[in-house]
């Protein structure tokens, strides 16, 4: 093919219906040498291929294009001679070019397999095929193609050599272990014919148990040290039994002594637990005593409380005709002065009898079982401010001055036993004004959320603080005085039935039974009465007590009615 021209594109002057090979095109791109894939003649089914070599000085000038035919390359391949194998020839896309057996060529192998060789890269492979077993190696055509020649032999003869060789070198080995084993053999022989003498010897002294004699010491090499180490072994042995029959005499000695020890502890433990035995049945007769005499005192104490209470009511009821005429008496114009006076201590004397025995009749519930808790809605400034009016006349009679004193957050509705918290509070302030010949008494009231900060309500003031948010709370009283005192060893006796504390001041006469019923009041209440005074006159006691609330709703307290006075007696009462 000539250039015509200068131009590299114009210089070629091809009729417009030649198409250009792909070969051909690629070379005049690239500028380089280009071969086009194997083709294959219909004829006579030889293979062929385009080689185009661009002819160029600087530039491309023009392009030489042969045809090549590879049946050349069957020559070469059918002269290589190999025993149960042949020799092939492939192209970049696996097709075999050139084979012995030209039925396999233009067949197309497995490209995956044999990968490596379109890579310049050789290897092995293996595969199956009617039955035989091959082995494949590959290596690459180095050049303007990428192709590859294909080595195949059948697996048996391929490895028959090494099979040989194989046999050959088990066959060496199995000779020198055979060798190694027989000169082993002869050393171990050599080795342990002491060893076995020494081992009977020891066996024979372990049967025996006789530490006395030592082994014979006939060598002077490893044997023969082996031999001293055992000899060592066994006068330390001898050394060690002697020790242990030294313990195990020491040891009978000590257990003897131990067991005469544990027959004496052992009879004295005999006679210990026939002493304990009476004693338990003396501590059960006992308590079976206590358990007859413990029962009798509860129906004692029952009788008694069945009594006391009949009694308080069959002397409650003629007592309240006494006072009721009394009253009447008093309260008519034309009573005479003198008379005035009478009926004044009668009525007094009535009043601390008729308190007398409304104490011993809470005692007697007390005591019996029989007071429970019953709570109500009310309004408890209403209840303090109706024991200031109680209380204030008969302060001021003894020249005492009277306060109390709330916190400011006091609530004014709430839910408790109003009657127990009530008398508690008068057998409290009845104590105070009456143990105390001056000075003042002092009602003190706060809540749980505010313990530093009183207002000081004077009798002259008629309002209290608003209630606090929460529904649950803690109140806590206390009456203070500047009394007589009490002896810090006479504080306990305040609390029991009719007991009554002395410091040897003359001291107001009592039943003794109001500070144990406010304290079981209190009790009740959820809370405890408790007393604290230095015993020094002047400096009085304190009396306080914390017990559980719930603010109540306005709406659940009932109207408080005015104080009812006697006006008349009933009619049909009977005469005393």
């Amino acid at each position: 093919m000539l250039p015509n021209g200068t131009d590299t594109v114009q210089r070629f002057a091809l009729p417009a219906s030649v198409a250009l090979p792909d070969s051909v095109s690629e070379a005049l791109r690239t500028r380089r040498i280009t071969a086009s894939p194997v083709a294959f003649r219909a004829f006579d089914f030889s293979p062929f291929l385009t080689l185009a070599v661009p002819l160029s000085n600087g530039e491309t000038r023009g392009l030489l294009v042969a045809e090549v035919d590879l049946r050349i390359l069957w020559t070469k391949v059918d002269s290589i001679r190999i025993e149960g194998g042949s020799v092939s020839i492939i192209d970049q896309a696996g097709v075999i070019v050139a084979h012995p057996n030209r039925r396999r060529v233009g067949q197309t192998l497995d490209v995956a397999a044999i990968a490596p060789v379109f890579t310049g890269h050789t290897g092995v492979t293996s595969y199956r095929e009617n039955g035989q077993s091959y082995l494949a190696g590959y290596s690459p055509i180095t050049g303007v193609m990428q192709w590859g020649v294909i080595v195949e032999q059948q697996r048996a003869t391929a490895l028959a050599p090494v099979r040989v060789i194989a046999g050959l070198a088990a066959l060496v080995t199995l000779i020198s272990a055979l060798s190694l084993a027989l000169l082993l053999l002869r050393i171990v022989h050599r080795a342990v014919q002491p060893l076995e003498a020494l081992s009977q010897t020891v066996a024979t002294i372990t049967a025996s148990g006789d530490l006395s004699h030592d082994l014979p010491l006939t060598r002077s090499d490893e044997i023969g040290a082996l031999t001293d180490s055992f000899n060592r072994m066994l006068a330390s042995l001898r050394q060690a039994q002697e020790r242990l029959q030294r313990w195990n005499e020491e040891l009978e000695r000590r257990v003897t002594e131990r067991t005469a020890q544990l027959e004496a502890a052992n009879q004295e433990l005999q006679r210990e637990i026939a002493v304990r035995r009476q004693a338990e049945a003396e501590i059960k007769r006992i308590n079976r005593d206590l358990v007859i005499a413990r029962d009798q005192a509860l129906d004692a104490s029952r009788a008694k409380s069945a009594f006391l209470a009949n009694m308080s009511h069959e002397l409650r009821t003629p007592l309240n005709a006494i006072l009721g005429f009394a009253q009447l008496m008093a309260r008519s114009p034309a009573m005479p002065p003198a008379y005035q006076e009478n009926l004044q201590v009668i009525n007094r004397s009535g009043e601390q009898l008729l308190t007398l025995i409304n104490d011993v009749l809470a005692m007697s519930k007390i005591e019996a079982g029989q007071i429970a808790l019953n709570e109500t809605s009310f309004d408890l400034h209403h209840l303090l401010d109706g024991l200031k009016t109680m209380f204030r006349l008969r302060a001021a009679s003894k020249g005492l001055a009277l306060a109390f004193e709330y916190s400011s957050d006091l609530p004014r509705y709430i839910r408790t036993d109003e009657d127990k918290l009530r008398q508690t509070l008068v057998n409290l302030l009845d104590n105070a004004i009456k143990f105390t010949p001056k000075g003042s008494v002092t009602l003190r009231v706060r809540s749980e959320a505010d313990k530093r900060h009183l207002s000081s309500r004077e009798e002259g003031e008629a309002s209290m603080p608003s209630p606090p948010s929460s529904h649950t709370f803690t109140l806590h009283f206390e009456v203070e005085d500047t009394g007589i005192g009490i002896p810090p060893n006479e504080v306990e006796a305040l609390f029991e039935a009719f007991g009554l504390a002395g410091n040897g001041h003359a001291r107001p006469q009592g039943a003794g039974l109001g500070l144990p019923i406010s304290r079981r009041f209190v009790q009740l209440l959820g809370g405890d009465l408790a007393v604290r005074s230095p015993g020094v006159p002047g400096q009085g006691a304190i009396f306080c007590f914390d017990i559980p609330v719930n603010q109540a709703d306005p709406a659940e307290v009932q109207v408080v009615r005015p104080a009812r006075q006697v006006i008349g007696l009933a009619p049909d009462q009977p005469p005393y």
